[in-house]
């Protein structure tokens, strides 16, 4: 039952089209006594091209602006209670079915990942839109023309929106005159996650996108801006689970399995730690996208 739990998790989550899988990932940060991973990088890169030389002459020397970004972690968890009487009465096998567990684990861990990196989005230095007007193709242009004029922005860019903006951003593409922008593909409506791509950039929607009661920041960036890391390895070196633990590193998660005879219950429990940050000269490649909630 554990081998069948680990692969069919590791199933569900690899054969989704997810943000998650388009990030960066810069390590593994068991074992470095911290739970903060530093990214070390130059800003050298588009901004600063080679020069051309003379086959003898002397190079212009540069500065070079060493930086970097601190990954933090944090504990990503939830606890479930099922009674004993249910249990007892339940068909044998089915309440707390292996795959039912699996999906209902997949689709937990996939939404807790797009909360973290909702919470960032908000945090972008720049933007597009307005407070309190309803999402249109307009704050779409305006959001992809920013990176038009950004030196050494690399792509594909990536979107992420809210279920109202998505709806929004439907209804002002049903204004639009051209008839490429009425493209079926764009507006039929789809499930949480991928919704297609809008002038080429991949869309995902979430409804755990940053609101504040008046507005909504979804956004728009280029893959580095955004990057993660977790704790996978270390995982082996927990203490005191039970012998029902499952651990999958690749995820950094460990499952375990409790019961509390004085309450009749049986808990389950699901850790992993992992953590997002902008980095990398990431507000110079990343806008938010805020309008009307």
């Amino acid at each position: 039952a554990a081998a069948t739990l680990r692969q069919e998790i590791k199933m569900i989550l690899a054969d989704r089209v997810s943000i998650r899988r388009m990030l960066p990932y810069v390590g593994d940060i068991s074992g470095m006594g911290s739970a903060t991973y530093r990214e070390l990088y130059a800003q050298m890169g588009a901004g600063i091209p080679m020069e051309s030389a003379a086959e003898t002459g002397t190079l212009t020397p540069i500065g070079i602006d060493v930086d970097y970004r601190d990954i933090t972690i944090g504990r990503h968890g939830l606890e479930a209670h099922e009674t004993f009487l249910a249990q007892i009465t339940a068909r044998a096998g089915i309440d707390w079915d292996i795959s039912m567990l699996a999906r209902q684990i997949g689709d937990t861990y996939e939404a807790e990942f797009m909360d973290s990196l909702a919470t960032l989005l908000a945090t972008f230095s720049n933007g597009v839109g307005s407070t309190g007007v309803d999402m249109s193709m307009d704050d779409f242009y305006d959001a992809t023309y920013e990176f038009d004029l950004i030196d050494g922005s690399l792509g594909p860019l990536l979107s992420m929106l809210h279920g109202r903006q998505i709806a929004d951003l439907k209804e002002s593409k049903r204004g639009e005159p051209a008839e490429w922008i009425k493209d079926e593909s764009q507006v039929s409506y789809k499930a949480e996650g991928y919704q297609g791509t809008l002038l080429n950039v991949p869309i995902f929607r979430s409804q755990r996108v940053t609101s504040d009661g008046t507005d909504r920041w979804g956004g728009i960036w280029a893959p580095g801006s955004i990057a993660y890391t977790m704790a996978g390895a270390g995982i082996a070196n927990v203490r005191g689970l039970s012998h029902h633990a499952i651990l999958l590193p690749e995820l950094g998660m460990i499952l375990d399995w409790d019961s509390d005879s004085n309450g009749a219950l049986s808990k389950f429990y699901a850790n992993c730690h992992f953590g997002l940050a902008v980095g990398d000269q990431g507000q110079l490649r990343g806008r938010y996208i805020r309008t009307d909630a």
